[in-house]
């Protein structure tokens, strides 16, 4: 039997303690903070009467909150049945005031209505007829959705080694796949032993970074230097003028937080391939632990790259937020571009900050505690 595993280390998602400063443009207000902590948020779901809906993976757990009330409705329950789920994983908007869930334990994607009620399900691994061992299959774990329900992803996720690889576009109405865009993949490493296949991403090295808004417009962040490429609807493309930027050298605290992170909250993927065409695949997320890291094991890049993977967001109105890298302790800072790729404004956080979702009006922040906890905030826009 040939076994393939994966580890993918992942950005940790840290957050916002005091209101932001804008150089210029709109300001962004604290209005609320959900009184319990959870394991691990990368996204949020605004539903139409300002509830939202959250998915923590660590924590086992998908629920709606009430900001303003403090109350908490869980959804569904842990297991393989229909009205049930393995690690819920992210929560996007579709069309109709649903949701899709990712369930990444069970591999699959369910969609739901906006009272939380469970519905069609799709797997995460599609099969590509003609195709055998681990390309057989496409691994459509989402990246972003938009308005008319088509998600993204990136094609062939996970198993590296090449220069450059694809964002793949879903359409749920035709069930076809396209691709969007190219960008630089996460370098990597692949072992083999046995029959067994490991990849593991190579600490801090410079790849390009990619949203979606909800019009279908795509936000690449260039990492052969530091620009804004912004593919729109009607297939126009813009790039914006390269950023003079500060490259930081990794110390001990910036390496070990980045192997913490990813022992934290980094993606397991095994596929199992047996005769016959027989696979079985299986995801988790975190399950780190023992002694802290060493950071001697490993080759470490002279400078860090200029931004953040997977911070990149776009808001409802078209801005392109893009998460700096800086040092560990130093304020976290935001590049926002309007959507033809030009910077308009700067955003500084206290330290340790991620944006992780828009909603009307809104923006949603998860703060790490010193404890590893992530405590959801909702900031007001003006």
């Amino acid at each position: 039997m040939r076994k393939v595993i994966l580890a993918l280390a992942a950005v940790g998602v840290v957050g916002l303690s005091s209101a932001p400063v804008f150089a210029q443009g709109p300001t962004l207000t604290k209005d609320a903070e959900f009184p319990e902590a959870f394991g691990m948020l990368s996204t949020v779901r605004e539903l139409p009467d300002g509830r939202v809906m959250v998915a923590d993976p660590l924590g086992q757990m998908l629920a709606i909150l009430d900001m303003d009330s403090g109350d908490m409705e869980v959804l569904g329950r842990e297991g393989p049945g229909p009205d049930e789920y393995r690690q819920p994983d992210a929560v996007y908007a579709l069309p109709g005031d649903s949701t899709l869930l990712v369930d990444l334990g069970n591999g699959r994607l369910t969609v739901m209505d906006s009272q939380g009620t469970f519905g069609k399900t799709m797997p995460i691994a599609v099969s590509q007829p003609g195709r055998v061992g681990p390309g057989s299959f496409q691994m459509m774990l989402p990246r972003a959705v938009d308005a008319q329900g088509r998600i993204y992803f990136t094609l062939g996720a996970g198993f590296g080694g090449a220069d450059s690889t694809s964002i793949g576009r879903y359409d749920r109405a035709t069930e076809t796949i396209d691709t969007v865009a190219r960008v630089k993949p996460q370098e990597v490493r692949r072992s083999e032993s046995r029959g067994n296949i490991q990849i593991r991403q190579v600490p801090m090295t410079p790849r390009d970074d990619w949203a979606v808004g909800p019009d279908g417009t795509v936000a690449l962040i260039r990492s052969d230097g530091y620009y804004v490429q912004v593919i729109h609807p009607d297939g126009r493309v813009s790039t914006g003028p390269t950023l003079d930027h500060r490259l930081i050298r990794p110390g001990d605290a910036e390496k070990l937080a980045w192997l913490e992170a990813g022992r934290a909250s980094g993606m397991r993927i095994s596929i199992e391939a047996g005769p016959g065409g027989q696979r079985s695949i299986s995801m988790s997320r975190g399950g780190g632990g023992g002694g802290a890291p060493d950071i001697g094991a490993y080759e470490w890049p002279s400078r860090m790259p200029a931004f953040r993977a997977g911070a990149t967001v776009v808001d409802p109105h078209g801005g392109i937020w893009v998460g700096r890298t800086t040092r560990v302790g130093e304020a976290a800072v935001y590049d926002v571009f309007d959507g033809e790729g030009n910077k308009i404004s700067e955003v500084t956080f206290s330290p340790n900050s991620t944006i992780i979702g828009f909603g009307a009006g809104t923006a949603y922040v998860v703060r790490k505690d010193e404890f590893g906890l992530q405590w959801l905030e909702r900031y007001r826009i003006s």
